[in-house]
């Protein structure tokens, strides 16, 4: 399989109001070299949801990593095909709001939480049994009571 990440930087949330968004396109670009790299200033919304997708029909990507928001919210709006490799990098809860805005350790802080997801997606993209642990994690996520009635079940059955 070809790595061909995406990245998608949104400034929504008063994540462009806090960080150099462009400098963080810069960090993908010039350090991980990813084919596409986008900023959108409300990636969740339909022209934003819609951008990724014409990259992935386009086949210019087949993996997105997405800097927004914390990956238990939105799951809608992200919901692609599960079979694709998807990183959600929490820009939002983690750094931006918790953290002085336009402050050089915020940025800094930023930087650092984007090099960690692009290093997760494209290791996700280059060996098969972490791309069985993400999906197996995004079904917890998705149906995490559906999960846990499996795994009482099991402790049940374990049990003398």
């Amino acid at each position: 399989m070809d790595k061909k990440l995406g990245v998608y930087i949104c400034g929504g949330c008063s994540i462009g109001e806090s960080l150099n968004v462009d400098a963080l396109v810069q960090v993908a670009q010039k350090e991980h070299k990813v084919p596409v790299c986008r900023t959108h200033p409300f990636l969740c919304g339909s022209e934003g949801v819609a951008l990724i997708q014409q990259d992935l029909a386009s086949d210019a990507v087949n993996a997105v990593a997405i800097a927004a928001c914390s990956p238990r919210v939105k799951t809608d709006a992200f919901a692609f095909d599960p079979r694709m490799v998807l990183e959600r990098i929490n820009l939002r809860e983690h750094v931006i709001w918790s953290h002085k805005a336009q402050d050089e350790e915020t940025q800094a802080l930023a930087e650092d939480y984007l090099r960690m997801g692009l290093v997760r997606a494209l290791t996700y993209l280059t060996d098969r049994r972490f791309c069985v642990i993400l999906q197996a994690w995004k079904r917890s996520l998705q149906a995490p009571e559906a999960c846990w009635k499996r795994s009482a079940t099991l402790r049940t059955r374990t049990l003398p």
